[in-house]
């Protein structure tokens, strides 16, 4: 076990972790005021570069890491050869809350709230938006993943009257459509189920999401598996051993053959075992 070195000053706000480093964001220091991404080489534990106003959420792709300041709604791309900042795209409609990723060649720039729900496709070479496609969710974990081809992101939609369903929506990248809204859910029904946004992952041929209770019963998290064929959900795992701390969100991670499931006290794997 290593400790890293810490130049930052306050929490991390996002974390990626590449073939070669590992990359990390601040949100906010108190010494700029502004957002900094930290590079850091995972065999010293050092930072080897610091990139000033580049915020958070980021994500890589097409050699390079690309950061988004939701404060201002600057999208930054930095060279992962040689750290440099290479563009800046200037976005509009920035309320503050959202995500984004990068998938077949673009950025994918999820917008939520002050009226506007939307996920945008920027080309980053031509720095122009190619679409721009309407999601309509009540209420957003404001992270989206670029997983098998489609982008997702995880919500709530209205169902009957005030209840509220959580849900995946699934956007084809050829097509800019939504493809699929996908309901999650649960066979444990105690309390208002939430999906987190640590997810989903691909693992054993589909797409796994957790879900979380978010009051005081302390249930269990559940794991449930989208067939991405069927656009369906085929298979439900309840974390019997993983309680959960209170409001907590259950993360997932893959391994070459494993699926790991973390809720920021105890952690449980699942094997894939092949029929």
């Amino acid at each position: 076990m290593a400790e890293l070195s810490r130049p930052w000053t306050g929490g991390i706000a996002d974390l990626l972790v590449d073939e070669h480093s590992i990359w990390l964001s601040d949100g906010m220091t108190k010494s700029t005021g502004r957002g900094e991404l930290f590079r850091i080489d995972p065999t010293t534990n050092q930072t080897i570069a610091v990139v000033e106003d580049a915020g958070s959420p980021f994500a890589s792709g097409d050699g390079s890491i690309w950061a988004y300041n939701l404060r201002t709604g600057v999208v930054t791309g930095i060279n992962a050869s040689d750290n440099q900042v290479h563009t800046q795209l200037v976005t509009t409609g920035s309320s503050g809350i959202g995500d984004f990723s990068f998938g077949e060649g673009d950025i994918w720039q999820y917008i939520h709230g002050n009226g506007v729900d939307l996920l945008r496709r920027i080309d980053p070479h031509s720095k122009k938006v190619i679409a721009e496609i309407p999601i309509a969710l009540h209420h957003t974990s404001d992270r989206l993943r670029f997983v098998a081809g489609s982008v997702w992101i995880l919500g709530e939609r209205e169902q009957t009257g005030s209840e509220f369903i959580p849900v995946a929506v699934r956007i084809d990248a050829a097509s800019n459509l939504v493809a699929a809204t996908i309901p999650l859910k649960r066979s444990i029904a105690v309390c208002a189920v939430h999906a987190s946004p640590k997810t989903p992952v691909l693992w054993d041929g589909g797409l796994w999401i957790s879900t979380f209770c978010s009051n005081v019963h302390r249930v269990p998290g559940v794991l449930l598996k989208i067939d991405l064929q069927t656009n369906k959900t085929t298979d439900e795992i309840i974390l019997s051993t993983l309680k959960g701390h209170l409001g907590g969100q259950p993360a997932l991670a893959t391994g070459s053959d494993s699926l790991w499931g973390f809720d920021g006290s105890s952690a449980i794997r699942f094997d894939f075992q092949p029929p």
